[in-house]
């Protein structure tokens, strides 16, 4: 009896790679866990955990933990707070991102808090664990010529409202200026944009050695993108995969 009463007390929550933390305020509410959506989000925000977790450190100042909460399915107590869940996802977060895989982002020339920002934009991105890695070689292919990533979900997660976190994203939407719009400034955004699973973040670590500078959703259901050298053979391949 007293083995059923102690599993009572907890209740199993399953965080999505790719969501956002408003999403997982959401999914604690859901849970029953949280009254609010807002008790999650201002403890988010509070600047405390920077001393408990030294991974933390390279994020600039004001930059909440969106990227940091690592996804995963997790058995928490109905008596945790919203401090007890960060500092859950946070422990793990540590976990997997070992000390040796922070220093392969020194390697690359990146700080921590740059590798997850873009393997957030990789997350929203990528559909199939294969192309991963070769679509973290398209964005630093293209920091290391200057042009801007031109990453949709960079200016979805600028759009996104309660009433959906990731909108479809229009022609006007792409001419709004906002530091995560990455057709009009061509630096990595100020912070991640969703909080990517341990994949995505190893394939900005380890990414694929490419030429690609361009890359299109093929829409057939597979998840695949086609991917592109030069202008010219992503022209061919918009042309073939969105315009036909």
């Amino acid at each position: 009896m007293a083995e059923n009463a102690a599993l009572a007390q907890e209740v199993s929550v399953r965080f999505i790679e790719g969501w956002r933390t408003e999403q997982f305020a959401e999914e604690l509410v859901k849970a029953g866990l949280l009254e609010s959506t807002e008790e999650f989000m201002r403890a988010a925000a509070d600047p405390k955990w920077n001393a408990q977790f030294d991974f933390l450190h390279t994020r600039p100042s004001g930059v909440a933990l969106e990227g940091y909460l690592f996804p995963d399915t997790y058995n928490l107590r109905m008596d945790a707070t919203a401090d007890d869940v960060i500092e859950r996802l946070l422990t793990t977060f540590g976990e997997r991102v070992t000390p040796a895989m922070i220093a392969d982002a020194d390697r690359l020339g990146m700080t921590l808090h740059q590798v997850i920002t873009i393997a957030s934009i990789v997350e929203r991105e990528a559909a199939i664990p294969e192309e991963r890695a070769l679509i973290a070689s398209v964005y630093y292919n293209r920091l290391e010529d200057g042009m801007p990533l031109q990453a949709d979900p960079t200016v979805q997660f600028q759009q996104g409202t309660p009433a959906n976190w990731w909108p479809e994203i229009t022609g006007a939407d792409l001419q709004l200026n906002g530091p995560y719009n990455t057709y009009l400034n061509p630096s990595i955004p100020p912070g991640p944009i969703c909080n990517p699973g341990f994949g995505s973040i190893q394939g900005v670590l380890y990414p694929a050695e490419t030429d690609y500078m361009f890359f299109v959703a093929k829409q057939d259901g597979s998840g695949e993108h086609a991917f592109a050298t030069t202008k010219e053979e992503q022209d061919a391949n918009v042309e073939l995969y969105l315009n036909n």
